[in-house]
């Protein structure tokens, strides 16, 4: 079995399903995290280049603790909208994985 588990903003899908992952990955299936936006609206005073940047790294750093595949799609947390552009990157990550 494969899990993919898709939230739209850094550390929410760890936060929310990191348990059920870690015993996914546990009965030895292969588990990923699709974080769709890159987290940067949430800085107190940080530039958004380098919050999106300090994000990815939380991120990459908590898809390695719980043996998960990481697919960062990088929109902009003021532009995630429902458009073609958004489904076309969802679509690649669930044939990739």
């Amino acid at each position: 079995m494969r899990t993919l588990a898709v939230a739209a903003s850094p550390g929410d899908a760890e936060f929310a399903c990191g348990g059920t992952l870690l015993r996914v990955k546990a009965g030895g299936d292969a588990i990923a995290i699709c974080t769709i936006a890159n987290g940067n609206s949430t800085g107190d005073g940080i530039p958004p280049r380098q919050l999106a940047a300090t994000r990815r790294e939380e991120a990459e750093s908590a898809a390695e603790s719980l043996g998960a595949e990481l697919f960062w799609m990088d929109h902009s947390d003021f532009a995630v909208s429902n458009d073609a552009v958004t489904r076309l990157k969802l679509m690649e990550v669930l044939r990739t994985f």
